[in-house]
């Protein structure tokens, strides 16, 4: 009995540190050094240790693990095919964090998330971003709001959380309540937060995403207290966010305008020209594909097949790399790096990955709009941030992908299982937050 007992407190204490960790995950996410990689990575070496509890997985769980082994196999065997070079083996450590996903995965999938805590985590975060923003800008006289680890990162995670928070304001019923206040809040210095970091690709996902969520819920409700609110909404955060921001930031808008021109004018790239510098590394990706186009060059030696176009000459010597042979060097833009590195079949089953989520989160609607609804949005912003950026060689991105993804999936699952031995019960459609 006694043993019976300390196997019980044991399963409670680490359940309560899991749950815990995944509160705490968005807090102070770009605050604090290693916070985000590493509170991912505790999770899910406890999760390891806690397989050898009943595991309740359907068809819709094994599928997502099937795209995630998909994924980590062509990245081996290109890794193989091509010979493991410096690069590539650089390259395993972010990749193991898809392979830890499946354990912490199954331990989401049968055990309980305190979702309206997650969701008052999230506008906690998107408050903390904020304030960060204006501190890198005000206190710490950086150009742009920087966080721990640079603009792209900061920009492209204020649009996740701030659209989250648009999610959750659209579903919520407690009208001018606190809590939507918290939410509204926490969207507000999100959004203040994404136009600070000066990041132009946020900004595009900030626009297309908060255009999706506005339209679609219009399309569907027809609300006009809804119209109303979202408008009033998005012009605070639009009007607060050109108060915060210094001109100098404003003005990457119309530098991005002049340096494309400039390019096909045929002017000399230079890295001050950041659009044209980029566009010169995408001709050199498609260059570099052809050579290898069914399984490319093998994971991070992207650096090494572009330097092989230049020294070709077909592409500018300015994007030429000397590191790329002992650093992973990318070319900002995540569908040709895969194109590069894994070639089409690395490519289509990324995309066929992204595709089976949105199948999964448009087909489940009904079970919960709440859950649904972020995480369509999850899944555009990495779309969009894929455009500019390789979010999976970074150890954050990813911890952030799949964190999230994990939660939202999971606890999808669990209220879809529980409406299917009544699927005549009520007709309610949207979750309540």
């Amino acid at each position: 009995m006694q043993d019976l007992l300390l196997k019980v407190k044991f399963r409670l204490n680490v359940d309560s540190i899991m749950m815990l960790l995944v509160l705490l995950f968005p807090v102070l996410s770009l605050s604090v050094r290693h916070w985000v990689s590493g509170i991912y990575s505790v999770l899910c070496v406890i999760a390891v240790f806690l397989l050898t509890r009943e595991k309740n997985l359907d068809k819709r769980d094994k599928i997502l693990i099937i795209f995630i082994f998909a994924y980590l196999i062509i990245f081996v065997v290109s890794g193989t095919i091509n010979g493991w070079t410096p690069t590539s083996v650089h390259a395993i450590g972010a990749q193991l964090k898809f392979l830890l996903f499946i354990p912490f995965y199954i331990y989401l999938r049968n055990n309980y998330i305190p979702l309206e805590w997650f969701y008052y985590a999230i506008a906690v975060s998107g408050i903390v971003l904020g304030v960060q923003s204006l501190i890198d800008i005000y206190y710490l006289n950086r150009l742009q709001g920087w966080g721990i680890y640079g603009p792209i990162i900061f920009g492209d995670f204020s649009v996740l959380i701030a659209s989250f928070l648009l999610v959750l304001l659209k579903y919520n019923k407690k009208i001018l309540s606190k809590q939507e206040a918290f939410y509204a809040t926490g969207m507000l210095m999100a959004v203040i937060a994404t136009i600070i970091s000066g990041s132009r690709n946020a900004w595009l996902a900030l626009i297309v995403v908060f255009t999706l969520v506005f339209v679609f819920d219009f399309l569907r409700s027809r609300d006009p207290y809804k119209f109303v609110k979202f408008i009033a909404l998005i012009s605070t955060a639009i009007l607060a966010s050109i108060l915060f921001t210094p001109d100098k930031i404003l003005e990457r808008k119309d530098r991005a305008f002049n340096e494309y021109r400039s390019y096909f004018q045929g002017e000399k790239v230079t890295k001050q020209n950041s659009v044209g510098f980029r566009l010169e590394q995408w001709k050199a990706a498609i260059y570099a594909f052809a050579k290898k186009p069914v399984i490319g060059h093998g994971p991070g030696n992207t650096g090494i097949a572009v330097n092989e176009v230049v020294e070709e000459g077909k592409a500018d010597r300015v994007i030429y790399k000397d590191n790329a042979r002992v650093n992973i060097v990318h070319v900002h833009n995540g569908y040709f790096e895969m194109l590069v590195s894994q070639g089409l079949i690395g490519l289509t089953v990324l995309l066929s990955f992204f595709v089976y989520l949105y199948w999964f989160f448009l087909t489940n609607w009904q079970v919960d709009g709440v859950l649904s609804s972020l995480g369509l949005v999850h899944i555009t912003g990495f779309l969009i941030f894929f455009l500019t950026e390789i979010p999976f060689i970074h150890d954050n991105f990813i911890s952030i992908y799949l964190l999230f993804l994990g939660v939202f999936y999971s606890e999808l699952q669990k209220r879809s299982d529980e409406r299917a031995p009544t699927p005549d019960v009520g007709s309610k459609v949207d979750g309540e937050v």
